[in-house]
């Protein structure tokens, strides 16, 4: 092994190398022994033994995230394209880590399915409602408690009228 291999192997391992987990304020973290969960981990430095301890971090400070536009439908059969906004923070890293694959996405399919199921269930005016939020919120944070993640916001952030393609080509019978 040349000279020049070894850096390379050293730069490329120097995380698993060093005895030392450091996890910033802003982040919460899990350990790992021999791929096993051992442990949550706090911000500060946490000692390991190389190659037996691994770690994964996580920033836990507020963040958003815009859901995609979906056509949804009040009970008075007015639909409405909305996009929502999600405002969520990480509460336990381990269940974040060990209990779902895709977070993000798991996080964004749910919002859509309580945004749209919510909407079916009020009227237009209800649905426009800011207190309306509230309870967005409080289903959203039922359906994504088991990923570790605490919800503190959820709004339609754009909204309007109109129907979908899809409703606009069968009602024009254009679809053959």
């Amino acid at each position: 092994m040349g000279l020049e291999q070894l850096i390379k192997f050293l730069i490329d391992n120097l995380k698993h190398l060093i005895p030392i987990a450091v996890v910033y304020q802003y982040q919460g973290g899990v350990m790992y022994k021999f791929g096993r969960y051992l442990k949550e981990l706090e911000p500060g430095w946490h000692l390991k033994i190389p190659y037996i301890h691994t770690y994964a971090v996580v920033n836990v400070v507020d963040t958003t995230i815009l859901l995609p536009a979906q056509t949804v439908r009040t009970n008075d059969d007015k639909e409405w394209i909305v996009r929502f906004s999600v405002g969520y923070r990480i509460i336990s890293p381990d269940k974040y880590f060990n209990l779902v694959e895709d977070q993000k996405s798991a996080l964004s399919d749910r919002g859509m399915m309580i945004g749209r199921e919510a909407a079916s269930v009020v009227d237009s005016s209800t649905f426009l409602d800011m207190d309306f939020k509230e309870v967005l919120i409080s289903l959203l944070q039922k359906e994504v408690e088991e990923y570790g993640i605490e919800i503190y916001y959820m709004a339609a952030v754009e909204i309007s009228c109109g129907k979908s393609f899809k409703l606009y080509n069968e009602s024009s019978n254009l679809i053959v």
